[in-house]
């Protein structure tokens, strides 16, 4: 009887643990301490239609930069956080900006944004030394699945890694498979999809997907040990092959226990 207690004790802790190599994120992230990796540019945001942009100007002479502070007009973002300003960027990647006219924003920076209006300003001989500020209003992506706060996430600059985007969502519970992260994105035309696997920082940090672009969509999978709902087919497989296991090595134990 004494045997058989022990070999169902060792049975409940072998079924109970639950590899380090799955839990651990960046595995192999220690490397970067001798050899540091060079960040690449694809972190900037490139601006695509349906963007929202805020743009503002300023300069020294108040009289020649009063037409452009109206917000109303100009389209800038106002005190209270109007989520009715600035502008939209159509389908062919242009805005009409009051007093400026068209611009072809689409595949542009919002660094480049900015010396473009500024550019057209000086054209006009409205303003010599214009600053003009250009923002982007509506970056946001969705963070969805077995995450403790799943929602949408909003970027208050213009990067937002994976695992920022994550970590406001509440970081990853035990039940959610970290080696499979999906992210799907949306790029002229092109709906991609890509894997990441948050247990290897090699697969992390070079991933496309590290960094997040405008309106990504982040799921992240259950593991085994969530039922799925809504399929009870799916559902009693994953519960009849968890006893099976579990007899399986029970058994096992008994007979080498009990010779």
């Amino acid at each position: 009887m004494k045997k058989l207690t022990a070999v169902l004790f060792v049975a409940l802790v072998l079924t109970s643990c639950v590899p380090t190599r799955k839990i651990i994120y960046l595995q192999g992230s220690e490397d970067l301490v001798n050899q540091p990796q060079r960040i690449a540019d694809n972190y900037i945001v490139r601006i695509k239609p349906s963007d929202r942009l805020y743009i503002s100007v300023s300069g020294y002479n108040d009289e020649q930069v009063k037409h452009y502070q109206n917000v109303a007009q100009l389209g800038s973002v106002q005190s209270g956080g109007n989520q009715n300003s600035g502008f939209i960027v159509s389908d062919n990647g242009t805005i009409n900006v009051p007093l400026i006219g068209e611009l072809n924003v689409a595949g542009k920076t919002t660094s480049e944004i900015e010396k473009m209006v500024a550019a057209r300003i000086i054209a006009l001989g409205d303003m010599e030394e214009p600053t003009v500020n250009v923002t982007l209003a509506n970056f946001r992506v969705s963070v969805m699945g077995e995450v403790k706060n799943p929602g949408v996430v909003e970027a208050d600059g213009q990067r937002l890694t994976l695992l920022e985007a994550l970590s406001r969502a509440g970081d990853l519970p035990a039940t959610a498979r970290r080696d499979s992260i999906l992210v799907v994105r949306e790029n002229g035309g092109i709906r991609s999809a890509y894997y990441v696997d948050l247990t290897q920082s090699e697969d992390v940090f070079k991933s496309p997907a590290y960094y997040l672009q405008q309106n990504d969509v982040v799921y992240v999978k259950p593991n085994n040990s969530v039922r799925v709902q809504g399929s009870s087919t799916l559902s009693t497989i994953g519960a009849i092959s968890s006893v099976i296991g579990v007899v399986s090595g029970v058994l096992a134990l008994i007979l080498v226990f009990t010779k």
